[in-house]
């Protein structure tokens, strides 16, 4: 990655969500102490954390407190605001080129998944993807093989003035989910194990698979004794959800 281009890591906490006050103080707690510590501790710094809210997120005081806290360069954005990000990235030393890696608020990242993926110089379209990781069910301790051909967490690299137009980014995909990123995107498969989904008490869609549909999907479980090695690289081990918020 040269000069010339930013590296932004995008968390949300937004799309309308209509959940309790509970709910939320439990996502933000997780957040916090998974997704967020895994991309504090990575081994390369030289990016900027974006987080996008919108008004019908009710922790915003208590998520930038977290988020100084984690003394990362940061951008909080609030989508009901028009233009919120453009006026934002304005203040940013110039650039040309913006790659922009997502992770859901939820799951994680390797302490080096970073440092690979700034390997890469810009190119058109260009989508980086991690194919193969880890699914954790953090309440069972359950840790399984996990491997999608499409997952969420890709990386895509834009110019900047496409980056910064919501409608330029649409045509510019011309996508309709993450699950077309890699066949329709100018994709490289990166190292495997390098991300891992989060199963906990309030998962919206993923799930921990087990018997004969695990086996399908090749989600093989992992032995217990190889578990805290392998959270270590994550920044987290078995004991992390004892300091998430318990109503």
């Amino acid at each position: 990655m040269k000069n010339n281009t930013i590296h932004i890591i995008g968390n949300e906490f937004s799309r309308g969500i209509g959940q309790s006050l509970n709910w939320w103080k439990y996502r933000l707690s997780l957040y916090e102490h998974y997704t967020l510590s895994s991309i504090v501790n990575q081994t390369n710094q030289n990016f900027y954390l974006l987080m996008t809210v919108d008004n019908r997120f009710p922790l915003k005081d208590e998520l930038e407190e977290i988020l100084k806290r984690s003394d990362l360069k940061y951008i909080l954005v609030n989508r009901s605001i028009e233009n919120d990000l453009e006026n934002k990235i304005k203040t940013f030393p110039d650039f040309k080129y913006v790659f922009s890696t997502r992770i859901d608020s939820d799951d994680l990242f390797r302490k080096d998944v970073v440092e690979e993926i700034q390997k890469y110089e810009y190119s058109w379209r260009r989508a980086l993807v991690f194919q193969k990781g880890y699914c954790y069910n953090c309440i069972d301790k359950k840790l399984q093989h996990y491997q999608v051909m499409s997952p969420p967490n890709s990386t895509i690299m834009y110019p900047k003035d496409i980056f910064l137009n919501e409608d330029k980014r649409r045509e510019y995909l011309d996508i309709h989910g993450h699950d077309q990123v890699f066949s329709k995107l100018n994709s490289i498969i990166l190292s495997e194990n390098k991300y891992m989904i989060l199963i906990h008490k309030s998962n919206r869609r993923s799930v921990f698979i087990e018997g004969e549909q695990a086996d399908e999907l090749k989600r093989f479980n992992i032995d217990e004794t190889e578990h805290e090695e392998i959270l270590k690289n994550f920044s987290i081990d078995s004991k992390t959800h004892e300091k998430v918020w318990k109503e």
